[in-house]
């Protein structure tokens, strides 16, 4: 085997290691997608509540009915 021979396999053989590296990040982006979709879906589902928002801004103790002060 010449020279020219043994570097054209060593980059079919380099080439070949990036095409498995690039197929297993797309297995990995297709498990993260799979993931997100699916706590989308329970997102969705579920009710959101607030803690709280400019409605409620008042002090913890006059929603007890008592004054603070």
């Amino acid at each position: 085997m010449t020279t020219k021979e043994r570097e054209m396999e060593s980059l079919g053989i380099e080439f070949e290691k990036q095409e498995a590296g690039v197929a297993d990040l797309m297995e990995f982006y297709e498990k993260v997608e799979e993931i997100y979709v699916q706590a989308s879906a329970s997102v969705s589902e579920s009710e959101i509540v607030y803690s709280s928002d400019s409605t409620n801004m008042t002090r913890p103790n006059a929603y007890l009915g008592r004054d603070s002060n």
